[in-house]
């Protein structure tokens, strides 16, 4: 499905701001969990807005958590994933630096025909 192009959107400057991901790299899932290699530290661009009451009541139950955002950005974001699903390897989520505070990746749409995840 081919659609519009909204990285311009997603970019704009009056909007988009520079954000830090910490993604997991050289880890193993074993005996007692994820045992993670040094992460990569990735510059990002993106619309941060704090997250509705509705997109917090979508969360699954044991991730909500008071304080939540949503990101519109054109490069993806990754959540808990074994090996073999997706393009990247197995990892944990992604961790959003943002403001001084640290945000785990807990749910991601992927609009990659539009250019965009959220």
């Amino acid at each position: 499905m081919s659609g519009i192009d909204l990285r311009e959107v997603v970019n704009n400057p009056d909007d988009a701001k520079p954000f830090i991901v910490l993604r997991s790299q050289n880890g193993t899932w074993g005996p007692g969990g994820w045992s993670d290699g040094q992460p990569a530290t990735l510059n990002y661009l993106g619309i941060i807005t704090d997250a509705t009451p509705r997109e917090i009541l979508a969360l699954p139950i044991g991730d909500r958590i008071e304080e939540s955002i949503v990101i519109n950005c054109d490069l993806p974001l990754y959540v808990t994933r074994i090996a073999g699903e997706g393009t990247i390897g197995a990892g944990v989520s992604d961790v959003i630096q943002w403001h001084g505070d640290n945000y785990r990746v807990i749910k991601t749409y992927d609009y990659s025909d539009f250019n965009y995840w959220w």
